[in-house]
């Protein structure tokens, strides 16, 4: 935190606009998610929002746009986070490949919890075919992650497990040493809970 603090000052102080907001649109919010605080990687994402709509971005704004919807998600803003993965999903290019994934995921869980289970398995999925075709292990495993809330929340829980086991092997292969502890608690929960 206090290396991207240094780093947002730095880019203010010099009058690096764009530089500060894809440092609070992407870096800031992944910081602050992986440290417990959606609430923190929220505001950070509408001051990155904030500027890339002054300064007419778009092509950076749709997946900070991605990420926010994700946050927004994890603090249960469920009619923000809708609104956020359409901007993202608006403003992505179609080879924006980190974005079509983002706003796929959250869109995803959007659904499944809304009960139109099909829907929200094909966007699942579709996220996690697109993020295959990439070397982005962390969202891969995101969208592994996401497919298994999906399927889990479809009553599908054998495959849930199967879906976050494999998240859980991308995030130890990226040695992404706190989503993978994550992963592997939520694996526990899971089978604990499972009848």
């Amino acid at each position: 935190r206090l290396l991207m603090s240094r780093v947002r000052t730095n880019a203010a102080e010099r009058g690096g606009v764009f530089d500060l907001a894809n440092t609070l649109g992407q870096q800031s919010m992944d910081l602050e998610l992986l440290a417990g605080d959606p609430a923190a990687a929220a505001a950070f994402g509408r001051e990155a929002m904030g500027i890339y709509d002054e300064i007419g971005e778009r092509s950076f704004a749709s997946t900070a746009a991605g990420i926010l919807a994700r946050v927004l998600y994890e603090l249960d803003r469920l009619d923000e986070a809708e609104q956020s993965a359409t901007v993202a999903d608006e403003l992505g290019a179609s080879d924006d490949v980190l974005t079509q994934i983002l706003w796929r995921q959250v869109k995803a869980k959007l659904l499944a919890r809304r009960g139109d289970h099909g829907g929200a398995q094909r966007l699942a999925r579709e996220a996690v075919a697109l993020g295959n075709e990439t070397d982005l292990l962390n969202h891969v495993a995101d969208a592994y992650a996401d497919l298994g809330e999906v399927l889990e929340l479809g009553g599908r829980t054998d495959e849930a497990a199967m879906a976050r086991a494999e998240a859980l092997a991308r995030y130890e292969r990226k040695e992404n040493l706190v989503m993978a502890e994550r992963t592997r608690a939520r694996l526990a929960e899971q089978t604990t809970t499972a009848p």
